[in-house]
């Protein structure tokens, strides 16, 4: 998410040169509110730790999640349910494809560290 806000949400230049290092604080933890993201915490979660290039995501996964009743039904229906899986991956990516490493710091995730 911090690198789709850098980049998506600038006046026109990025924050950072290409090729540059973005550092972010954060914890990086795997809590998730449980009504909010019973899609997005478990389901895509799994797919971005396997694959990382969103077209590659968008190729393999966005189907399966676009057509899954269950995934239809709790993101026209639920009360408190947050954006479909893989869109936060897909905001990032023009961060992504721009910088030269992320840093994270203060993060409880050894995926994250790697």
């Amino acid at each position: 998410m911090a690198c789709g806000y850098f980049f998506n949400m600038n006046r026109g230049v990025p924050l950072v040169r290409k090729g540059g290092t973005l550092i972010v604080t954060h914890p990086c933890m795997d809590e998730f509110d449980p009504v909010s993201t019973r899609v997005t915490s478990s389901s895509s979660t799994a797919c971005c730790r396997r694959r990382r290039d969103a077209m590659t995501l968008h190729m393999k996964y966005e189907r399966e999640f676009a057509q899954n009743p269950s995934y239809v039904h709790l993101y026209r229906k639920a009360t408190r349910t947050t954006a479909p899986p893989l869109l936060h991956w897909y905001w990032g990516e023009n961060g992504r494809q721009h910088l030269g490493q992320i840093i994270a710091v203060g993060t409880e995730n050894t995926h994250v560290r790697s």
